[in-house]
């Protein structure tokens, strides 16, 4: 997931309200590492709960997250609160000059920390320059790029200064191991032939019992699950290779490209080769 953003462009701003975690624009279909940009992103409200190879975490209303790179992780809702966030996706000459202004290791260490907690009133001040980026984005002038990289050093240096301290652990009772155990398995075993059956005897539930679960922590079914995984992995592909669409859809797990079509299509509201054309449109 994460999505690339457009070659050549050095920013990324979008805003994702979502009702009970069950929107696909804010639940990350599968687990992704962020390799080729850098994501900052403010949790407005509602709960997620982020779960990586590295540690799991909970994400509150108020919250900034970073994402470290490199690190393979998803989110997903965790409560039936209206959720709401901004995403700030930006390029590495971007983050070359923040470093610079502030030292590697300063930012290193701000990104590594996964994510920031501040009091009720420095929240409402970063929730504003959040929504401030996202209206200089949506505007685009020839100094929108130059905003955007103010603002964002705005923020990041604002909150190294007034965040509250926090450890790394997930205080989420509702969180079920099991299934992020089967997450797990559906990430490892996407483009195989694997089905609601397989996973229940792996992990030793009736199918009723997990089909229940699975749809309360993730929102989807077993089978729709699946297919956002094996989607966001075809979207990788399209924005990072020049594999034929049909070696895409057999590489991600689908087992024609008329079907793999057509669930792109109804996902994305384009065509697989509309969408890899729009995301290389600067190229």
């Amino acid at each position: 997931m994460p999505r690339p953003i457009k070659s050549k462009s050095n920013f990324e701003v979008t805003k994702s309200i979502t009702y009970n975690g069950k929107s696909t624009n804010a639940h990350m279909a599968a687990m992704a590492a962020v390799t080729d940009h850098f994501e900052i992103g403010m949790t407005i409200s509602g709960d997620r709960h982020v779960y990586s190879t590295d540690g799991e975490w909970d994400m509150h209303s108020g919250y900034v997250g970073t994402s470290p790179l490199n690190l393979p992780h998803q989110s997903y809702s965790i409560s039936d609160t209206v959720y709401e966030g901004i995403l700030v996706k930006y390029s590495f000459s971007i983050a070359d000059s923040i470093k610079s202004d502030l030292s590697p290791a300063v930012f290193n260490k701000f990104y590594n920390e996964r994510f920031h907690i501040l009091n009720t009133a420095d929240r409402i001040y970063i929730q504003q320059l959040f929504e401030q980026m996202f209206m200089e984005y949506k505007i685009k002038t020839p100094y929108t790029d130059l905003k955007l990289k103010a603002l964002l050093e705005l923020i990041i240096i604002y909150i190294i200064e007034h965040q509250l301290n926090h450890t790394c652990t997930s205080n989420n009772t509702n969180f079920n191991s099991h299934i992020s155990d089967a997450m797990r398995y559906i990430e490892s075993n996407y483009t195989d032939k694997i089905t609601l059956n397989d996973a229940c005897k792996k992990f030793g539930f009736s199918p009723a019992h997990f089909s229940r679960l699975f749809k309360q922590v993730t929102g989807d079914t077993f089978s729709t699950y699946l297919s956002k995984v094996r989607l966001e992995h075809a979207v990788t592909m399209l924005a990072t290779t020049n594999k034929p669409i049909e070696q895409i859809a057999f590489e991600c797990g689908f087992n024609s490209i008329s079907y793999f079509s057509s669930a792109f299509k109804k996902s994305f509201l384009k065509s697989p080769l509309k969408y890899r054309a729009e995301i290389r449109l600067t190229e």
